[in-house]
């Protein structure tokens, strides 16, 4: 027994790999729009992994899709986002990840606050990176900590006192009042 269950692990695995060579995607599978926007692809396109030759075909067809006015803003953000240094992708790659992780609700908690960031104004939005720069990382960090292992009902409560003190100082945007 214990000499034949390394060979059908091995066996098991040549399988498993020659049934996903057998599922990559030929070029000429492609449709005609797909083609036109990976063409610069063409001639590797046999030696990338399956993943990648699907991946890149859902974005090809997607991108076949796209209107010219949306086809430009992706252009601009894919731009900006070569610019990144690779420590900050990574780091949008692991924010990308935990925002897919959070629930329903939670996702659309995250966007209303972004919402109300986005409607402050320019100088007030500024002075409230500024002061999160200015805090030490190690407070930073417990801050986050401190918000994550909060109860939803904890939040409700911080938030709801972060209004107040914002009312008083005349910073709230009015959806928030």
């Amino acid at each position: 027994m214990n000499k034949i269950l390394p060979f059908l692990v091995f066996t098991f695995a040549l399988l498993v790999h020659q049934q996903s060579i057998a599922e990559a995607i030929s070029w000429s599978s492609l449709s005609p729009q797909q083609q036109k926007v990976l063409k610069q692809l063409e001639s590797n396109w046999d030696q990338l992994p399956e993943k990648r030759q699907l991946r890149l075909s859902k974005g090809a067809l997607r991108w076949s899709n796209l209107t010219p006015e949306q086809r430009q803003k992706a252009k601009l953000r894919f731009n900006k986002w070569k610019k990144l240094t690779p420590e900050m992708r990574q780091k949008l790659r692991m924010r990308f990840t935990q925002f897919q992780k959070m629930s329903v609700e939670e996702r659309k908690v995250l966007r209303k606050k972004h919402q109300w960031f986005k409607k402050l104004p320019a100088a007030k939005r500024l002075q409230l990176k500024q002061r999160w720069k200015n805090l030490p990382p190690a407070q930073r960090q417990a801050l986050r900590q401190r918000l994550q292992n909060m109860t939803p009902a904890q939040r409700l409560q911080l938030r709801q006192r972060l209004i107040d003190r914002a009312r008083e100082l005349n910073t709230v945007p009015k959806q928030t009042q």
